[in-house]
């Protein structure tokens, strides 16, 4: 079942297909398109002078990140857009992640490595041509799962993983 459309009230009134900066109170505010990423439609909102980073959900701290596949979301896209926004980070960034509480560039840093570090792990596996439940009980995130729980559990990421790589 699908749900009723939006009323033009609830359009949005500015739209953009790639990136946008708007002028505020003295800063600049980019927002920067990433593709395929948690979906095909991913954003991140740069406040220049401010040094704030909003991640939308291609970064969630303290749980691992649902990557909708369904809907153009990707693996390599979320890491891409965490070394985009790795690239525009320094020490004194305060970073806004989609799920969990604000980080700064070295929880960047470390969500970036669980995420490549999971995701070779998974991608070897699948090339030696293990199952899922082969994979899922080599525990491919073992020294992340104590940091990374909740929302997404440890099983579900590397299903995701394994499905992303299988396609």
């Amino acid at each position: 079942s699908r749900n009723p459309a939006l009323s033009k009230a609830g359009l949005p009134v500015i739209t953009f297909s790639k990136d946008i900066t708007f002028h505020l109170n003295g800063d600049s505010i980019r927002v920067v398109h990433v593709s395929s990423a948690h979906t095909d439609g991913d954003a991140f909102v740069h406040f220049t002078k401010a040094n704030v980073i909003h991640t939308g959900d291609i970064v969630f701290m303290q749980t691992y990140p649902f990557i909708d596949l369904d809907n153009g979301g990707s693996v390599a896209g979320v890491i891409k857009g965490v070394e985009m926004l790795l690239a525009i980070s320094d020490d004194k960034t305060k970073i806004i992640p989609g799920h969990g509480n604000m980080t700064d560039l070295a929880g960047l840093a470390n969500y970036h490595k669980m995420l490549t570090t999971t995701y070779d792990r998974v991608r070897q596996l699948v090339k030696q041509g293990k199952s899922l439940e082969q994979i899922q009980a080599s525990k491919p995130t073992a020294e992340f799962d104590t940091e990374f729980k909740g929302f997404v559990s440890n099983d579900a990421l590397v299903g995701l993983l394994y499905r992303d790589l299988s396609q």
